[in-house]
């Protein structure tokens, strides 16, 4: 291979690991806050859910 394919391999892969990273971040963010929404709304009284 040449230097050139192999410096382009290298900046594919960490922009493919940066992109993921960032993907499981923002899915895992957004499990656990829905997770934890659903734990504070048991805490609600039924007379102020305003959402049911």
């Amino acid at each position: 291979m040449h230097a050139a394919q192999i410096l382009a391999y290298s900046d594919v892969g960490t922009i493919v690991f940066g992109w993921g990273v960032t993907a499981a971040g923002v899915a895992g963010y957004g499990f656990w806050l829905a997770r934890r929404g659903r734990s504070l709304s048991r805490n609600v009284a039924p007379e102020d859910r305003r959402w049911t």
